[in-house]
């Protein structure tokens, strides 16, 4: 394990990069989606050459952001699938980073009980080892600190714990400031402001908004509260209204689509891989046996025989289209039943 300095200076490589990633970040935000690809095809392709593993982390999120407006689902399938292999890198920074970011794709698809569970329970210890490596818990590290807290918030919105979220919000500004880093910053305030408006309270819900829209309007980043659109959509409509028509036509053009643009990716992950629908009994099956259990296992918790197990398992196969159970693993990970939380009902292609 590296000091932090060594650490980053081993991953960050060229800052060229970095401006480069932040440029097509800027882009995304504004609407300017072709800017933005080609932004991040080269700054991908420039990554890989100097072997910048965090760039071509940050390349991926972005294009499975990219993949929604643009409903491309193959696209955003893709850009897991890069993330999930970050997962096994060796460096422990990039591991953990990698899984704050699938966690946000899961909870965007409606895989709400993907996220583990300390992060849904926000279970961060502190602790400091003698490698100056500083540690949150033994699983999070306190340079990503923030992506930590920031999921555990996305997944009390997402899950419907509004008042949970307000103080779990209250408590990562008075504790570590999030509130003085603008994105981190703008996160939370629609997070505050979407819980406020599910608890019927209108007055703090455009309070929390107004604060957001203060730190995005200078650049024009109207497309970082797409997600919020279903429940802040009237909120966000008036705050971002003053700023003018252009600022208005990126938000109607973009912005206003994203519950429509997820359906597509969604229906992709759900019905597009699950050629026919798994019965109560073979999802039942199909996770355990994802889990690890084997036939004997499955047959004995289940109370049914262990031809019954196979029979069940034959048929999983034939519907997902794969052939044993490392390929059940990989499709159970990404393609599990749908899980209409309180979110998934607000995102809904009505």
């Amino acid at each position: 394990m590296w000091k932090y300095k060594e650490l980053y200076d081993r991953l960050g490589g060229d800052v060229y990069l970095y401006e480069q990633l932040y440029r097509a970040q800027l882009a995304f935000y504004r609407g300017q989606f072709e800017e933005a690809e080609s932004l991040m095809l080269k700054v991908d392709g420039n990554a890989r050459k100097n072997g910048c593993v965090l760039v071509q982390l940050g390349v991926a999120e972005y294009q499975g952001r990219l993949a929604i407006h643009m409903r491309r689902p193959v696209e955003w399938t893709r850009a897991y699938d890069f993330i999930s292999s970050m997962q096994k890198h060796e460096n422990p920074f990039i591991k953990e980073l990698a899984l704050y970011v699938k966690c946000q794709m899961w909870m965007q698809v409606g895989l709400v009980s993907n996220v583990p569970e300390w992060i849904r329970e926000g279970r961060f210890g502190v602790v400091q080892d003698h490698h100056n490596y500083r540690l949150m818990s033994d699983r999070v590290s306190h340079c990503a600190f923030p992506f930590a807290w920031q999921m555990h918030m996305k997944y009390l919105l997402y899950s419907g714990n509004f008042t949970r979220l307000i103080n779990a919000a209250d408590m990562a500004d008075s504790f570590f400031g999030l509130s003085r880093m603008p994105l981190y910053a703008c996160s939370l305030w629609l997070d505050k402001a979407s819980a406020w408006k599910a608890l019927g309270d209108n007055e703090n819900a455009k309070e929390c908004v107004g604060k957001a829209m203060e730190i995005l309007a200078p650049d024009g980043l109207w497309l970082f509260a797409a997600e919020f659109i279903p429940i802040l959509g009237e909120h966000l409509i008036r705050e971002i209204e003053p700023y003018g028509t252009e600022a208005m036509d990126i938000y109607m053009k973009y912005a206003k689509e994203y519950p429509i643009k997820l359906a597509v990716i969604r229906k992709f992950m759900t019905e597009g891989v699950f050629r026919e629908p798994l019965t109560e009994k073979e999802q039942t099956v199909a996770r355990l046996a994802a889990l690890g259990f084997k036939s004997k296992e499955l047959a004995d918790y289940l109370s049914i025989s262990s031809n019954t197990v196979k029979f069940h398992l034959s048929n999983i196969y034939k519907k997902l289209g794969i052939k044993n159970r490392v390929e059940l693993k990989s499709a159970m990970e990404r393609y599990m039943e749908k899980e209409y939380a309180f979110w998934i009902e607000m995102t809904k292609d009505e």
